[in-house]
């Protein structure tokens, strides 16, 4: 099954249908507003399936120099497409590993196969993050790290 990838439009979002774990800290408005500030800020791709339906919304925010923000919106159809989808943000991850320092995510400490998946993507757990979500649930901090880039 070919699947595709595109620049992120800020339409995507509307198409989405977010997993519940998402729910809980974005509104679909807040989802929409993030997702095009996160946008505006780095990198931003759409992932479709080759009839063009939605699996996922996502990018690298430029925080400073070398050190990005990496953030990702799933639809809830996604799960027969992880393997692609997991390649697919690895490859983008990696490409920009080549530039920076550091590439951090946060993921929900409740959502257990995010956890995961942070891992799959080469993500190193940092830390806990006491009520850092929007309905007072703790965060996990992911980093990547290329030490060939810290000046």
């Amino acid at each position: 099954m070919i699947r595709r990838v595109a620049p992120f439009a800020a339409g995507d979002i509307a198409e989405l249908e977010p997993v519940a774990q998402q729910l809980h800290d974005f509104t679909s408005a807040g989802m929409a507003r993030s997702a095009q500030v996160l946008a505006d800020a780095g990198s931003a791709f759409t992932l479709r399936t080759c009839g063009g339906r939605i699996l996922a919304v996502c990018g690298i925010a430029e925080i400073d120099k070398g050190y990005g923000h990496g953030w990702a919106f799933m639809d809830r159809r996604a799960g027969p497409h992880m393997r692609w989808l997991s390649a697919t943000v690895r490859a983008h991850i990696d490409d920009k590993m080549a530039t920076h320092r550091r590439i951090e995510i946060m993921v929900r400490a409740d959502w257990g196969t995010a956890r995961k998946w942070a891992e799959q993507l080469g993500f190193a757990r940092e830390g806990r993050m006491a009520a850092a979500a929007r309905d007072g649930g703790d965060m996990l901090r992911f980093a990547r790290v290329n030490e060939r880039n810290i000046a």
